[in-house]
């Protein structure tokens, strides 16, 4: 899959999460999720995280921008188990012949997926993806 496809699935299903993560009367607490984000010890530039609910976890999920090695949750996430999926660039924009110009650079690593236990307070987190997640 080529990069901007693959931002573009991310994005439709942020805004999926977003859209729909309201729906009812007033849903399940949501806690804030921030920390920093780094590849091989190296903040990452440009990237994005979704957070998806495991077994067990019912809620809606979310996802969050990272900008310079920080990330925060818009609307925060339900206490439980989550899926993070983690996808970094460099950061430097370029053109893609055709479609303009990709904001975010060139990915860093393939997708890299790990968990997180989300307590039922505001709570930080750090990721580190491994070199070995090229």
């Amino acid at each position: 899959m080529r990069p901007h496809r693959a931002w573009l699935l991310v994005i439709l299903l942020g805004i999926t999460s977003f859209c729909c993560g309201g729906c009812g009367e007033r849903g399940p607490a949501r806690y804030q999720l921030s920390g920093t984000v780094t590849f091989a010890g190296q903040p990452i530039k440009a990237g994005m995280i979704v957070f998806e609910p495991n077994a067990g976890t019912t809620g809606p999920g979310e996802s969050a921008r990272i900008v310079d090695g920080r990330y925060q949750t818009p609307k925060g996430l339900v206490p439980g188990v989550m899926k993070a999926t983690i996808q970094g660039c460099d950061g430097i924009p370029y053109e893609v012949p055709g479609e303009g110009i990709n904001p975010n650079g060139k990915e860093l690593f393939a997708p890299y997926a790990t968990t997180v236990t989300m307590p039922a307070e505001d709570f930080e987190q750090s990721f580190d993806v491994p070199a070995a997640g090229r």
